[in-house]
């Protein structure tokens, strides 16, 4: 997964120079201003999955229009999910980790095509890479030497990047409304986050997003 990323960045560059390029040439891009709420739960690794319980989701992001449906999306992101402390001390029993809330900050750029059509839904597929900083709060060691103390706060920074594949559906003119399932995907190993074990699978978590799309011009 983690050799994906050099190829997932030349392309976004090369689109949005491209898209660059483009939107100077054109009278004024459409610029779109999006929020969203949503649910967001681990996937990977199974002891992520199994620690840590559903999270919420919110988002803002600024959405600029570069040629014929296709757009740059420039997004921060912030997840947090809750640790379902009764599964971390039935897992404790193969030896000692430390694990806790996490929380995700993030920033990302992204491009976005939206198939253009005459009716008011609007399919697109968005895709884009970013920073995450992550953080353990509220953390314990578990295992046989631990449960009780308290661990210190743990951060790391992480790139990542999302796949996404959504519809806007048009109020007016200005408003629209729209229903998002994301995938986020971490580079790196999973103790960058959360547990320290050298569990190899890539970290990734899904999300159900839906949110408000206000155009601005």
């Amino acid at each position: 997964m983690p050799s994906l990323f050099p190829a997932v960045r030349r392309l976004l560059l090369a689109v949005v120079v491209a898209g660059g390029c483009v939107a100077s040439a054109a009278a004024q891009p459409a610029v779109h201003l999006q929020g969203n709420v949503g649910a967001s739960f681990f996937q990977s690794p199974g002891v992520e999955q199994d620690l840590l319980n559903s999270g919420t989701d919110l988002g803002l992001a600024a959405d600029i229009s570069v040629y014929r449906g296709v757009s740059v999306s420039l997004q921060g992101t912030y997840a947090q999910f809750t640790l379902n402390r009764e599964n971390a001390q039935i897992l404790s029993g193969g030896g000692q980790f430390r694990a806790g809330d996490l929380s995700l900050l993030g920033g990302s750029v992204g491009v976005r095509y939206t198939l253009q059509n005459d009716s008011d839904a609007h399919p697109y597929v968005l895709a884009g890479v970013g920073l995450y900083r992550g953080e353990q709060t509220d953390s314990q060691f578990y295992g046989r030497e631990g449960g009780n103390e308290p661990a210190p706060t743990k951060t790391s920074v992480q790139r990542g990047f999302h796949l996404a594949l959504g519809s806007n559906f048009r109020i007016d003119e200005t408003y629209a409304v729209f229903v998002e399932p994301r995938f986020t995907f971490f580079e790196g190993k999973s103790d960058g986050f959360l547990i320290s074990t050298q569990d190899t699978e890539t970290p990734r978590y899904f999300t159900l997003r839906v949110g408000v799309d206000v155009r601005l011009w």
